[in-house]
């Protein structure tokens, strides 16, 4: 995408292997300073070489930060590459606001770590995310910012950048999804109430064919069956509505129950008080035992047959997690949605989730 975009402008695009070090003659640095001598009147921008970089990200996205967030921030997490976003933001905001951490997140195979942590550069290496990560310290960079340097993974990034698209409707590309990994680490353990603020550098639109592409991510071995699948996948793939949830109270006579399972062509039914609390549940099996025996159903309310409620899980729940919970007696979980209410899932819906 970014190729096609940049030709629409009507530039000549040259691409260069990832794979070689900065100094490198095919690499994207020597092939840049090459053709801006053969070129006539070319001139070469290397932002991280300038000074003015780091100046107009204090200016604009620094004081923009401190004042939406009213000078309340605990920690800043900054995706790093050419080193001018976290060093005018780390800058910035550090004089103004006392105790603030400032945490730099880079992909495997960049060299910020080892260098902020060790002092040293190391061997650099290749990865899928793009804008972030560095294969040279760029001269823009003030380390002295830098509280610590998060590396994430190619899978964690990339799916992080997924999760956000889904379940946030922010369409970032891999350097957002890499923030958002470190910034999940970074803020694990700190109390309710403390304020973390990821930064995402770009949009997704330019990693529609890569990111946001199955099979690119399956050949890329980043998506691998259920690996990144969450609850909140499996509703989105009902073809019913997932909010239309189907229950009964506990004093309800058994016979409606029943009623509302054949309207609804269910096999199962949560229990819920008339306040939406789960206290138990009802399944075909059950249903079919008591007709069997030939008693009234009309005659017996919910609450004197009803089983022990279906499991209550979340939507980021892994399905990986979620599929040990089902069993003989547990033929449905039970999905907390965010604005409290519930949504059921069933093995049925987890086999057309997953091959959705």
């Amino acid at each position: 995408e970014k190729v096609e975009v940049m030709k629409a402008l009507g530039a000549k695009v040259k691409l260069c292997p990832a794979s070689v070090p900065a100094d490198h003659p095919d690499s994207y640095l020597a092939r840049a300073a090459e053709l801006a001598g053969e070129v006539p009147g070319a001139v070469l921008v290397d932002p991280a070489l300038s000074d003015a970089g780091p100046k107009a990200q204090a200016e604009s996205a620094g004081k923009e930060i401190f004042d939406q967030l009213e000078g309340k921030l605990d920690i800043l997490v900054v995706p790093m590459e050419s080193g001018t976003t976290v060093t005018g933001l780390g800058r910035y905001l550090k004089e103004r606001i006392p105790g603030l951490k400032v945490i730099g997140a880079e992909p495997e195979g960049s060299i910020f770590r080892d260098f902020v942590k060790l002092g040293r550069v190391g061997k650099p290496g290749t990865t899928l995310v793009e804008g972030a990560g560095a294969e040279r310290i760029p001269g823009t960079l003030d380390a002295s910012v830098l509280d610590e340097v998060i590396q994430v993974s190619d899978p964690d990034a990339l799916r992080a950048a997924r999760k956000l698209a889904r379940q946030e409707g922010i369409l970032t590309g891999g350097a957002g999804g890499l923030a958002v990994a470190a910034a999940l680490e970074a803020g694990a353990d700190l109390p309710e109430g403390a304020r973390v603020l990821a930064l995402l550098p770009d949009t997704g639109l330019y990693y529609v064919s890569r990111i946001y592409n199955e099979a690119w991510m399956q050949a890329n071995q980043i998506l691998g069956g259920t690996a990144d699948r969450t609850l909140f996948d499996v509703l989105s793939s009902k073809k019913d509505d997932p909010g239309a949830l189907v229950s009964i109270t506990p004093d309800e006579p058994l016979a409606e129950a029943i009623a509302r399972m054949k309207r609804s062509t269910i096999s199962q039914l949560p229990v819920l008080t008339r306040e939406g609390t789960p206290v138990g549940s009802l399944w075909e099996a059950m249903v079919i035992d008591i007709l069997v025996q030939g008693k009234d159903t009309h005659a017996i309310t919910v609450r004197e047959v009803m089983a022990e409620p279906f499991p209550i899980m979340e939507m980021e729940t892994p399905v990986t997690e979620a599929i040990r919970q089902f069993g003989p007696r547990v033929p449905a979980i039970l999905v907390r949605r965010r604005d409290g209410a519930y949504a059921i899932i069933t093995k049925h819906d987890l086999l057309q989730g997953l091959t959705a």
